[in-house]
């Protein structure tokens, strides 16, 4: 008996992490809802988690900035490989010497 090969293909995906500005935010888990909640991989300087899946099944894939999380579906296909998840700028700290005496 000869033993076949069963090859699965997959497509390379990207979850990108920016500001509502576009902004890239580095550092950031982002999760994939499985059988429940996964982390996948942190941003890196261009606020881009990159991985491969099995292309036209939708997950969910989710992530937190400062309290605030981002979830949303997405069905990754060779031509469709981004998913943007955009989030506030980060609050400035207020700089004692932009502030004027009452």
């Amino acid at each position: 008996a000869t033993k076949g090969t069963l090859a699965f293909e997959t497509v390379s995906a990207t979850v990108r992490v920016v500001t509502t500005e576009g902004d890239p935010l580095s550092d950031v888990p982002v999760e994939q809802k499985t059988n429940g909640w996964a982390t996948i991989g942190s941003t890196d300087d261009a606020g881009e988690v990159t991985f491969e899946v099995f292309p036209g099944k939708g997950r969910r894939y989710r992530a937190e900035v400062d309290g605030v999380t981002k979830e949303r579906s997405k069905r990754f296909t060779k031509a469709n490989g981004v998913l943007e998840l955009r989030f506030r700028p980060p609050a400035e700290p207020a700089d004692e010497e932009d502030t004027e005496d009452a």
